[in-house]
């Protein structure tokens, strides 16, 4: 009855420091539950900023692009009205090859 006795205690002992390892490690893990909870939640906010910074972005491209459009177009009514200031002798100058192909 005795060794019955010593066995239990031992097998007792072993199970407190299994318990004790198992508490350390399950403290470990909550710790890095909200470790990673607090990093996601970093994460989302930049998330955020970056989204807000690309809608931004994508405003001022849109933008942008228009003002190229009006810039293209004014440059093109400026062309069409210098060119219909020169007389039409003087908008084409051929050369002599051209005026060769030209003739024959």
């Amino acid at each position: 009855m005795g060794r019955e006795v010593e066995n239990l205690i031992k097998e007792n002992m072993e199970l407190l420091d299994m318990k004790n390892a198992l508490n350390i490690v399950k403290n470990d893990l909550i710790a890095r539950v909200d470790e990673l909870s607090s990093e996601n939640a970093i994460l989302r906010d930049e998330v955020h900023s970056f989204e807000m910074v690309r809608v931004k972005m994508g405003d001022n491209i849109a933008k942008l692009e228009e003002e190229l459009k009006t810039v293209k177009q004014k440059l093109a009514e400026k062309e069409a009205e210098e060119e219909e200031e020169v007389p039409l002798a003087q908008r084409k100058r051929f050369t002599r090859m051209e005026m060769q192909r030209v003739l024959i």
